[in-house]
């Protein structure tokens, strides 16, 4: 097996392939709310770019509506100025680029989500299944009930589910942990997310090769992949298994045939209801810690991380392999990173010695691959010695995007310390990463993206939808995570509550506060105006059930960005 890594290093099949820099393909957006004038508007701006003939500009109420048309502008331009802003609202933008290869004109095109003082208040408290490999059930216990307690922070009640080991395709064990998934859903409207913790069955599904190395490949990888998106589909009646027989990849368990539990569909079938995260490190040898040592590890960054222990000290990384060679995959990059940070904050360059040294929270990677590794940039072995601290990461090399192997980089990367919480393998399709700027989860962007089939235009629009779009790490976690809570106290009179003493850290400003418990919303307040001290909760007007029950005082906070001006809840104080 390890000489088989060593052989796995190909170039990706290119699907572009003009000499062109992944940045013609790029539109880095970014905006800006200017209020300060006479006509207030949002002001859009982009890379300058020499071959553009010329960028039309469409917007829409974000996920709801159709992209309209507002203008179009000359290629020499990189601004936009939209007089027109959606106030108290979220507008999404869509920006298409014609530039010229020297023989046609392409269009490529890039999306921005901004908030114009809008109130992104959750009223919803969400529940999160965990799937948790019954072996490991006793020694991740105990830190699996400090992450229970920390998300319970941020809205999210969580539900157990002890489920058999598997370390092989098993079609039974899939069916029955997808029945289980069905009965919970039906049973709590409230599920949005799935967590595996451990060696939980495997689905796998399709007849295809999204890194392109197809049946006439010298190494063929094309056949049926893992997709743990078969247990957010709700819909099993779509999927089908009577249809592919194909044998001739060169990994036996991607074998296909009619009739043995793998599905025929290398594209979603129908909507996803669920967004699935793993957290799985079987068989990844060059780690030295066991299973449950490397997912207890893990909870502990994921606690550290919402908590606000840990921390990257710069923005996003980009490296770019594949350069010239292959136009338009760094693009996904561009795009998402500019859109989160700005484009001053993405740093070029070779991650493979910096990304040990340095941290970031967000990193793209691509170059040739193997399923250990992209090539001169990020490998296993290494990673598993000296460490890696990249939080959120994009990676896109050949044979990587298989996670279900020996060392396979993605499971790797959220296995090593001190920092790594998601991998996913990007760029085919492209990744709707730039929502995650309004505070949603890596779990509601992994939806967005195995969700979309047109709705957002990519230069990889063939792969969209397809079956092996999955998540490494927690689906619940999300770029935002304030904590400026300093202390909450109950105050009592005459042995009855009446009211919670809330107090906040320095230079810090509270907009409103939110009241949880018995998982249940008890009230949302939002304040006339903001405070930076401490203040009192009244609750004579709180149903006397809650009174002997915990609570959880979430504050509400202005959160200022690169997609804009919201309001949003900040991590909550546990009152027992």
């Amino acid at each position: 097996m390890k000489m088989l890594r060593l052989a796995l290093l190909f170039l990706l099949v290119a699907t572009i392939t003009s000499a062109q820099d992944a940045k013609q393909f790029a539109i880095m957006i970014e905006s800006k709310i200017d209020d300060t004038g006479f006509a207030p508007q949002v002001v859009l701006s982009w890379q300058n770019d020499t071959t553009a003939s010329r960028y039309v500009v469409y917007k829409r109420l974000y996920e709801v509506d159709k992209f309209e048309k507002l203008a179009e502008v000359s290629g020499g331009a990189n601004t936009f100025s939209d007089l027109d802003p959606m106030y108290g609202k979220v507008a999404e933008y869509k920006v298409e680029k014609v530039f010229s290869d020297g023989k046609q004109l392409i269009s490529t095109y890039a999306y921005k989500a901004l908030a114009w003082d809008a109130n992104l208040v959750s009223e919803d408290w969400k529940t999160l299944l965990i799937l948790v490999d019954n072996t490991l059930a006793f020694s991740i216990s105990s830190k699996l009930e400090m992450y229970r307690r920390e998300i319970e922070k941020q809205g999210w009640r969580a539900i157990y589910k002890y489920v058999p080991r598997v370390e092989s395709f098993n079609a039974k064990a899939v069916l029955n942990n997808k029945e289980m998934i069905k009965a919970v859903y039906k049973q709590t409207p409230n599920l949005k997310a799935i967590l595996i913790l451990g060696r939980v069955a495997i689905p796998y599904s399709g007849n295809t090769a999204p890194d392109g190395h197809g049946d006439d490949n010298p190494l063929p990888h094309k056949g049926a992949y893992p997709a743990d998106v078969f247990y957010g589909d709700l819909d099993t009646r779509d999927w089908t298994d009577n249809k592919v027989s194909n044998d001739k990849s060169a990994f036996p368990r991607q074998h296909n045939y009619i009739n043995d539990g793998k599905w025929d569909d290398s594209n979603i079938p129908s909507k996803v209801e669920l967004a699935v995260g793993r957290v799985d490190f079987f068989d990844l040898p060059f780690f030295k810690e066991s299973e449950a040592e490397m997912i207890n590890n893990y909870l502990q960054k994921d606690i550290d991380y919402r908590s606000g222990v840990m921390k990257a000290d710069n923005d996003a990384i980009l490296y770019d392999g594949f350069d010239s060679r292959q136009a338009g995959y760094a693009a996904d990059g561009w795009n998402n990173l500019t859109s989160l940070y700005g484009r001053d904050n993405v740093v070029e360059m070779r991650v493979r010695e910096e990304i040990i040294k340095n941290s970031y929270e967000m990193v793209y990677a691509n170059a040739n691959g193997g399923i250990d590794n992209i090539s001169d940039a990020i490998y296993s072995g290494e990673i598993a010695e000296k460490g890696y601290k990249g939080i959120h990461n994009m990676i896109f090399g050949s044979y990587n995007v298989d996670w279900d192997s020996e060392s396979n980089l993605l499971r790797s990367i959220i296995a090593s310390k001190p920092m790594a919480l998601t991998s996913v393998w990007a760029t085919r399709p492209f990744w709707t990463y730039f929502k995650l700027g309004l505070g949603e989860t890596f779990g509601e962007a992994l939806l967005s993206t195995q969700n979309n089939r047109s709705e957002y235009v990519y230069p990889s629009v063939v792969y969209n939808g397809g079956v092996h779009i999955a998540l490494m790490g927690d689906p619940t976690l999300s770029l935002i995570n304030e904590n400026v809570l300093d202390s909450v106290v109950r105050i009592y009179e005459n042995d009855k509550l009446v009211s919670i003493n809330v107090n906040i850290k320095e230079e810090t400003r509270i907009y409103g506060y939110q009241i949880l418990a018995l998982q249940k919303v008890v009230k949302t307040i939002l304040f006339n105006e903001s405070k930076d001290a401490g203040f009192i909760i009244d609750l004579t007007d709180i149903d006397s059930s809650f009174e002997n029950r915990p609570y959880i005082v979430r504050p509400i906070i202005k959160i200022e960005n690169k997609s804009g001006r919201f309001l949003y809840l900040g991590n909550g104080k546990v009152i027992q």
